[in-house]
């Protein structure tokens, strides 16, 4: 008897567990979703504000970088003629990228080609959430509709986006 009864309370704290576990990686899976849409969409709209809020420490360090860079470049520019190539290549003016911050950066074109200009109308396939990581699946909106894979972090509770980003001055 005390051997049904010891399996039977067994089998139901496991079923607990069990529904409790799925149910936050369920909403862990919702919330990186919607980081991920947020960010496409924000990327789309080409705003850095959104778009800072929504990267990982380690990608906003990376735009930093790449805005150190990119501001050096422009400021080494001896020519007039040097300095407006720079400001057409880059899709800003002169005195943002006299005082670029990895945060401007994120409007450059710099920013938003490559990667990041193929994520905007992509559409979401899916997510697996490993503890504080989560991979998205996503298919390019491009011809060849690739498929294609975004990294986020969990920092303080939210997903951020973990998105290398490089200068190309």
């Amino acid at each position: 008897m005390r051997c049904r009864t010891a399996s039977g309370l067994c089998t139901a704290l496991l079923l607990v567990l069990v529904i409790g576990c799925s149910g936050r990686s369920s909403e862990d899976e919702k919330q990186a979703k919607e980081t991920f849409l947020a960010f496409e969409a924000a990327v789309k709209a080409k705003d850095p504000d959104k778009i800072w809020d929504l990267l990982a420490t380690d990608s906003r360090e990376d735009a930093d970088r790449a805005a150190k860079t990119l501001k050096e470049a422009y400021l080494k520019a001896d020519t007039k003629e040097k300095k407006a190539e720079q400001e057409k290549k880059a899709g800003l003016k002169g005195d943002e990228l006299t005082g670029l911050t990895g945060r401007l950066f994120l409007k450059s074109n710099q920013f938003h080609s490559g990667e990041a200009e193929e994520l905007p109308g992509s559409t979401f396939e899916s997510v697996v959430v490993t503890g504080d990581q989560a991979k998205v699946t996503y298919i390019e909106n491009t011809p060849k509709k690739e498929e294609e894979k975004l990294k986020l972090v969990r920092e303080n509770s939210k997903w951020k986006v973990a998105w290398k980003i490089e200068a190309r001055p």
